[in-house]
């Protein structure tokens, strides 16, 4: 989930101002070297750290070392977004560098000419990681000879390079430019018609032109939120797991969950990465991955397992959740700060002083929020992971319920919380993460281990988590039609 820093780049370039160059009045033949030489400065430090550090991971000498890298490299990514809004509102960059870009009647090009700086820092901090991650590969060559596990090479730099930038820097800016091409396309088409007698009159009236390009934008965002997956399982690099057992083992469990998905595909990451995915919010557009790394280094149980939970993000529509729930929250959020700029008077330094203010705690407000859901989501998909695991080598005719407790009250070591948390503990050794180490929108390893074991020894912690289950989404529920009023309202007031 790190390419979600990703997407701040993108709003605060999108809610730039003409004046926000002129906030600080710094002269651009300053501005903008400092802006440069910072992701520079950024880029080099965490080289240097990285390869101090890798020197020590090869000695054995690891400790807290890499715990504090790993954070320092999460602090890092953070500071790109922080230092391209510093860039755009105090330093000069921004629509005004661009010239006569800036005033075309697309803003495509320019989007992508302006977000330049912060994605190239973005990769820059991967030659910085490189080493340590590296460096702990071969290290970790011994334990995978241990645990009897197929030994990888460690990848070179190239192939770590090319999964970084397929994963995390175009998964986010390929879905994005889309949205950009397709608001371009209608804004063109919405100009030829206002030039006409019939659509100039008919444009002409304000709210009727703000409606019409709310709607307009949402219809962009929506026709690529259903067509992405299939942009992106060309920008992963996937192609479809081949007929073999394992392949009709995972399409038993689709058929016994109830969930349907138009194919399930090898995510090719060059044996950089040990996970699975799913994308889609419908059955014909929806994909379930599995990478070469997870597929070569995990057993059938721990695969389907791994499948399993991410079927449970589509059983229990966590996909929708975070959907509706983005959107709704980010309309009642534009709703209330309108209403509020319209009772405040306020110069333009003092403006952008506001929206630099606003921008921040809202995003910090949805980090948190998001940090919440993520997580819940994450333990429910767990738990139906281990339920379905466990059903599936029972009868069918005790099988075929996927809510029966008789997929709990099993606690040999072939259960199905057994199983998943096996599974979760390859997760960690493949991909060298300390099961520890805290994830914000996961969880650590060992917190996930332990509450699944939990749940498959106490059948009442099964009941309790089903009750807590149905307030949250009740909660939620409530908090997206508190949003949806107050969006509604400050729409309405506009």
């Amino acid at each position: 989930m790190r390419f979600l820093l990703l997407i701040p780049l993108f709003l605060i370039w999108d809610a730039q101002s003409p004046a926000a160059a002129a906030w600080l009045h710094i002269p651009r033949h300053l501005g903008l070297p400092t802006f440069f030489f910072g992701y520079c400065l950024l880029i080099l430090l965490t080289r240097i750290w990285g390869r101090r550090l890798s020197y020590g991971v090869i000695k054995g000498d690891t400790g807290r070392a890499v715990d504090r890298f790993n954070i320092g490299m999460a602090i890092a990514r953070g500071l790109i977004p922080v230092w391209f809004a510093v860039g755009v509102y105090c330093l000069g960059w921004g629509n005004p560098i661009l010239g006569p870009i800036a005033r075309w009647p697309v803003a495509t090009p320019a989007m992508l000419l302006g977000l330049m700086p912060g994605l190239l820092a973005w990769t820059g901090l991967w030659w910085g990681q490189f080493p340590v991650d590296r460096a702990m590969r071969e290290q970790n060559l011994l334990y995978q000879l241990e645990a009897d596990l197929p030994v990888v090479a460690p990848p070179d730099f190239r192939g770590y390079f090319t999964h970084k930038l397929r994963g995390q820097l175009l998964f986010v800016l390929v879905p994005w430019t889309a949205i950009k091409v397709l608001l371009d396309l209608s804004g063109l088409v919405m100009q030829g018609i206002s030039h006409t007698a019939i659509g100039g009159h008919w444009l002409s009236h304000a709210p009727v032109k703000e409606f019409s390009d709310s709607a307009v934008s949402f219809a962009c965002v929506l026709v690529v939120l259903m067509i992405s997956p299939e942009l992106l399982r060309h920008v992963l690099d996937t192609q479809k797991i081949p007929e073999s057992p394992l392949r009709e083992s995972l399409s038993d469990i689709c058929r016994r969950s109830g969930v349907s998905c138009r194919e399930i595909l090898i995510w090719h990451t060059q044996n950089n990465l040990g996970n699975a995915a799913v994308m889609g919010l419908v059955p014909w557009v929806r994909y379930v991955m599995l990478s070469d790394l997870l597929l070569k280094s995990m057993t059938t149980e721990q695969i389907q397992a791994v499948f399993a939970h991410e079927l449970g993000h589509v059983k229990h529509r966590h996909l929708v959740w975070f959907v509706v729930f983005l959107l709704t929250f980010s309309l009642a959020i534009s709703a209330l700060l309108v209403m509020l700029e319209s009772h405040l008077t306020l110069t333009t330094s003092q403006q952008q002083a506001y929206d630099i203010t606003s921008n921040v705690g809202c995003g910090l407000v949805l980090l948190l929020a998001y940090g919440f859901l993520s997580r819940w989501f994450e333990r429910q998909a767990d738990v139906y992971a281990a339920r379905t695991v466990q059903l599936a080598a029972l009868p069918v005719a005790v099988g075929a319920d996927l809510t029966t407790d008789a997929a709990i009250e099993y606690s040999g070591e072939h259960s199905g919380a057994s199983i998943f948390a096996s599974a979760l503990h390859r997760v960690a050794l493949v991909n060298n993460i300390p099961i520890n180490a805290r994830n914000w929108t996961h969880g650590s390893i060992a917190s996930r281990m332990r509450y699944i074991r939990q749940f498959g020894r106490d059948p009442q912690i099964a009941e309790r988590f089903d009750r807590t289950t149905r307030r949250v989404l009740w909660g939620l529920s409530v908090l997206i039609i508190i949003c949806t009023a107050i969006a509604v309202y400050g729409g309405l007031r506009g």
